[in-house]
């Protein structure tokens, strides 16, 4: 990748990072088909932002945050995982509305939820630094300019995952059934709530 811009390789990184579906992931395509395609959105953007946090703390070469974060990752991973079977919960036992709003409306509190849980996950972090490590990202970044390319290369990539993602969802949705989005909805929840176990007892994104 030494041949593509700073800008270019950054945006590759983020796009690549947020395709894996954990529970975010999980959680995101939930939110489409119930709630419609802001509440998706949100939950991505909240993703796409706290990717943005942790690149930065790399880029800027704030490694010491690791290091603090790790001796904590324990009770950080249980904490998301809790919160992630409690989302898993509440989505078993709710029923997507039949009529969503028209355009798009951003939700802050589904951003929050997404936000937080990405923050929680110290292996996210861990996980920006081994691939700065691996690319020599952190000898390239040599000027506050270079890393403000990377910064926004990553969360712009990331986004790009969320927005082809949610307005895939939210082309299916007009396609299925009342009927069908209660199963899918208790479904997804069956399978956050173990997604949210895996969470308590190995970590993930």
């Amino acid at each position: 990748m030494d041949l593509l811009p700073l800008f270019i390789q950054a945006l590759v990184i983020g796009f690549a990072l947020a395709i894996p579906l954990g529970p975010i992931g999980l959680l995101c395509i939930e939110r489409t088909l119930s709630r419609g395609i802001g509440a998706g959105l949100s939950t991505g953007l909240g993703v796409a932002v706290a990717d943005a946090i942790f690149a930065a703390l790399v880029a800027y070469g704030a490694r010491w945050v690791a290091d603090e974060m790790l001796p904590y990752r324990d009770l950080l991973r249980y904490a998301g995982g809790l919160v992630i079977i409690l989302l898993g919960v509440r989505t078993c036992l709710q029923s997507p509305k039949t009529r969503l709003p028209r355009g798009v409306s951003l939700s802050g509190s589904t951003f929050l939820t997404s936000f937080m849980l990405t923050l929680a996950n110290p292996l996210v972090l861990v996980g920006f630094i081994a691939i700065f490590a691996a690319l020599d990202l952190g000898e390239v970044i040599q000027s506050n300019q270079q890393a403000l390319q990377v910064i926004g290369g990553i969360f712009l990539g990331s986004m790009v995952w969320w927005l082809c993602l949610t307005g895939l969802m939210a082309a299916i949705r007009h396609h299925l059934g009342q009927r069908t989005l209660v199963w899918l909805n208790r479904g997804a929840g069956a399978v956050l709530i173990l997604l949210g176990i895996l969470v308590m007892i190995f970590g993930g994104k």
